[in-house]
């Protein structure tokens, strides 16, 4: 069996159907996730193939966190292998590992995920990392050939999950030979070289609060957080039908339950827009993407799955 060959048939016509201006880089996201389970085996590996463009990234500078973080992209990945949907990679690439001798599929390695320095590398749990290796040579074939340079210009691709780690930079060097990811690349030095982490890039503080976002709390806040005004608010002007001053009072007190409501919800969205705190900078990077409700479900299952995991006891 051909995992190269078969990938590459799978992303080449998808790629050739995209016919969207503006696009400036492929992404070929390889992720793993306990939720993703095929035939029994959790944190299966999933991969699916997008892009963005100047339009989506609002012509963003070129070392800029939404030219390159994934979490500010379209989201219009399209899967080739899930777990979860119907397509047909999942079964190929597990008769791909029992053939190639894979064991283990989706168990991690936690002595594994770091180098001698201690420092995270991003190695995934058995069988991803064969997946990652082989789909940035996909990528470079895309790009040797011509096939991405003849359709887009000279845009890159990019290997990678939801962090920027090690494994990513290694696996989109490899996929792009003739420098096309050189400005996603040295965005990431330039992290590196601030003292950031490449996993978590900086936070731009320019970034939209999503309106949709914005609305969708006020209105939690005015109907769920203040329901001590709102109530007697409407009974008030239920009353006020033939009682001309409750009218006016159940008026006075919906007009401060938005109020409230309204001024609850701005410092929410000055709060997340200005939080300092490393610990809240996942959850950041998904509030103030553009599919925020996806991207905060992601997180949360992360945490989660982190969560469980410190909270496992040790393997003797």
């Amino acid at each position: 069996m051909n995992l190269e060959e078969y990938l590459y048939g799978k992303v080449y016509p998808i790629i050739q159907s995209w016919d969207e201006k503006g696009i400036y880089a492929i992404s070929f996201y390889v992720y793993h996730n306990e939720c993703n389970i095929y035939k029994g085996i959790p944190n299966f590996p999933e991969f699916s193939v997008g892009y963005n463009t100047e339009k989506g990234c609002s012509s963003a500078p070129k070392d800029s966190e939404e030219r390159w973080n994934f979490a500010f992209w379209k989201q219009n990945n399209v899967p080739v292998i899930d777990a979860a949907k119907a397509v047909d990679g999942a079964s190929f690439l597990l008769d791909w590992y029992r053939e190639k001798n894979i064991t283990d599929i989706g168990v991690e390695d936690e002595e594994g995920m770091y180098d001698e320095n201690m420092n995270y590398i991003g190695k995934g749990p058995a069988g991803y990392d064969e997946l990652l290796r082989a789909v940035s040579d996909v990528a470079r074939r895309l790009q040797t050939e011509g096939v991405i340079q003849k359709k887009f210009g000279r845009i890159p691709i990019l290997v990678h999950a939801l962090e920027y780690n090690r494994s990513v930079e290694e696996a989109t060097r490899n996929a792009n030979p003739n420098g096309e990811a050189d400005d996603f690349l040295n965005y990431l030095n330039y992290q590196k070289s601030c003292g950031g982490d490449s996993s978590a890039p900086h936070r731009d503080r320019d970034k939209k609060y999503p309106a949709s976002l914005f609305w969708i709390g006020f209105l939690m806040n005015f109907i769920l957080k203040y329901t001590f005004l709102l109530l007697p608010a409407l009974v008030l002007m239920i009353v006020g039908i033939w009682v001309k001053i409750c009218l006016a009072v159940g008026l006075i007190l919906l007009s401060l339950d938005l109020l409230l409501s309204l001024a609850e919800q701005l410092r929410m969205r000055s709060v997340t827009l200005h939080s300092q705190d490393p610990e809240f900078n996942d959850f950041q990077d998904a509030i103030l993407s553009k599919n925020w409700s996806g991207n905060i479900k992601k997180t949360v299952e992360e945490k989660m799955r982190e969560q469980t995991d410190s909270n496992d006891p040790p393997k003797e």
